[in-house]
């Protein structure tokens, strides 16, 4: 017997001919779990679920609070949820036979709300991780054109936050600080794994690990037997290990999602509805404390965001534009920009410029400060004079205006 077939033989042998003014009472609730046999003004009363005693259950239609008068059992539809396996097995129904009946019930949301305390309610405070953008229960994108040094961010950014220098001080990178380490996951669609892994190790040299991580890498899990298909975001399936792997192993704090493309394929990025079941995802993650860094390219128009739908950002805390500024340099070398910041501001939200060097067993990072930056600049045009590049080439990809390489070229 399916449950919904339960319900109607219930409604068939138990439902009575006359009608009751349930009040805020669920309909569900009643249908499912209850039958009612007399009322009143304030209270609803009927034959119990748990010890099948006729006139002994007590429902109020204002607060939705029951109790049994023979049990004796009490409480509200939350506490009512944790004793559903008692009624099946009373009833010598399956175990989770009735359980998803009960999750269309509402609970008391007026009871539930915040009210005129709201103002003293001392609410857990959400600790910063990475100053100034990383905070606990945040999402953060961050977005470039494809080469300008995603990666090499991101990557960094679990490291800091699951290292520290041999000396035991937090990480800098440039204007981001770390204030708090804590264990972090990695989903990696589209590197391959020796470099992922020879980036790492060479960002990593000189440093200590003091929290665990974990590296899901698609080219690794690819190449296993075992592994017939890959966690694509755009499978429920995998969203939900992903969701439990965070729900049972609570002390990882950070996901780090690269790259959206990769990790959602055959989605439309120009439709909202298809990035709402996304959207929802990463908000459950929020809501379960974990904080999110996604990596996305940027549209044709850089510097209008992100490709795809701009729902996208309607949720994100923080959304991070990284500009490219010499690539053809060793490592990368890019400016950070920020197009949104909910929770910081003025001095903060400033634009710096990020450059990572390899130096051969070794990968350093330093902030680019303007006189260099522009030396930077001088040799990436170099470089790109002698590969051959035209001038106006050259203009666009320094993200410079096309007298740019011109005046370079009189000096």
């Amino acid at each position: 017997m399916k449950p919904e077939e339960y319900m109607d033989e219930k409604r068939e042998r138990e439902h009575k001919a006359f009608q009751f003014e349930m009040g805020k009472i669920d309909p569900i609730f009643l249908d499912c779990f209850f039958t009612p046999q007399k009322e009143n003004e304030e209270e609803i009363w009927g034959k119990c679920p748990f010890c099948l005693k006729d006139e002994h259950f007590y429902i109020n239609k204002e607060t939705n609070k029951w109790d049994c008068k023979h049990c004796p059992k009490s409480g509200n539809l939350k506490k009512f949820k944790g004793l559903i396996p008692e009624i099946e097995k009373r009833h010598g129904l399956e175990k989770d036979f009735l359980l998803p009946l009960y999750t269309d019930i509402t609970f008391d949301l007026f009871s539930d709300s915040l009210g005129n305390d709201f103002p003293n309610i001392k609410f857990p405070e959400r600790k910063l991780l990475i100053s100034p953008f990383l905070a606990e229960k945040t999402i953060t994108e961050i977005s470039g054109e494809k080469g300008c040094g995603k990666t090499f961010l991101a990557m960094l950014l679990l490291i800091a936050l699951t290292h520290k220098n041999k000396s035991g001080s937090k990480l800098k990178i440039g204007k981001f600080e770390v204030k708090k380490n804590c264990r972090a996951v990695y989903i990696d669609g589209e590197m391959p794994i020796d470099l992922l892994q020879e980036r790492f190790i060479k960002m990593t040299n000189g440093l200590k690990r003091v929290k665990n991580y974990r590296i899901i890498s698609f080219d690794d899990l690819s190449s296993r037997k075992e592994w017939t298909s890959l966690p694509y975001l755009t499978h429920e399936g995998w969203r939900e290990e992903i969701y439990k792997l965070f729900e049972h192993r609570q002390e990882y704090k950070v996901l780090i999602l690269d790259n959206i493309s990769c990790l959602c394929p055959s989605m439309n990025e120009n439709n909202k509805e298809e990035w709402d079941t996304i959207n929802q995802y990463l908000l459950r993650l929020k809501r379960l404390g974990v904080s999110i860094i996604m990596l996305h390219h940027a549209g044709k128009d850089s510097g209008r965001g992100s490709r795809g739908t701009s729902a996208r950002e309607d949720n994100i805390d923080t959304h991070i534009m990284l500009k490219g500024k010499s690539e053809l340099l060793e490592g990368a070398h890019f400016e950070i920009a920020y197009d949104k910041a909910r929770s910081f501001y003025g001095k903060e939200k400033a634009k710096w410029e990020l450059k990572f060097t390899d130096k051969g067993n070794r990968i350093i990072w330093e902030e680019v400060k303007a006189k260099k930056a522009k030396r930077d600049n001088f040799s990436a045009f170099i470089l790109l004079l002698v590969d051959g590049m035209i001038q106006k080439d050259i203009a666009k990809h320094l993200n410079k205006s096309i007298m740019y390489p011109i005046n370079w070229t009189e000096k």
